[in-house]
């Protein structure tokens, strides 16, 4: 009896441990991630003072192949702290994507995002953000106003994507379970 438990608790660390290992395959398509930015300003008009933060959300498209990479469906920006966008709203802005996708291995995202937005002075400006492979720490944007282009921004984004593991959490939950059982057992059977 006593190895039958062993090979149980065994084998349930095990799936644990797998299950736990990398995000590519717990994640699944309509599947929502949170997200944090933050943007520096390196360069043009008026630096460096516009900077700012948001926060969001991101839905899981469709697997792209067998890899890690996942199709981004949506990419909702909420505005934090320091408005980014002078007197547009966050909820308002529509964002284009040019490639967009999240990499389950680490967490990152591949591609370009881009919005329109008035600044606070009324000109008409457009934010792109390219997110590099594999680097949460520096990926450049650029802030172009469209009606003065001395004007114009750039900066870099940092960011992180929080990748819930709600099956680890089942696993793990049906492991004590599984454990607590065995012991009962061996105690009524003493």
């Amino acid at each position: 009896m006593k190895t039958v438990g062993l090979v149980a608790l065994v084998l349930g660390l095990f799936v644990l441990v797998s299950a736990g290992a990398a995000y590519g395959d717990d994640v699944s398509p309509g599947e929502t991630f949170d997200m944090s930015l933050t943007a520096t300003q390196t360069g043009g008009s008026n630096c460096c003072s516009h900077n700012g933060t948001l926060g969001g959300s991101l839905t899981i498209g469709s697997e792209i192949g067998t890899s890690s990479d996942w199709t981004v469906s949506t990419f909702s920006p909420v505005c934090t702290g320091t408005s980014f966008f002078g007197s547009t709203s966050c909820a308002s802005l529509t964002w284009k994507f040019a490639g967009l996708e999240f990499d389950a291995s680490d967490d990152t995202l591949i591609g370009q995002v881009s919005t329109n937005y008035n600044r606070s002075g009324g000109d008409s400006a457009t934010l792109t953000i390219t997110f590099e492979d594999h680097n949460t720490a520096d990926d450049p944007y650029t802030d172009v106003d469209n009606v003065n282009a001395s004007n114009s921004r750039n900066g870099t984004i940092s960011y992180s994507v929080s990748a819930p593991e709600p099956s680890s959490l089942l696993l793990s939950g049906i492991g004590l379970l599984s454990l607590i059982g065995m012991n009962l057992r061996r105690k009524r059977l003493a």
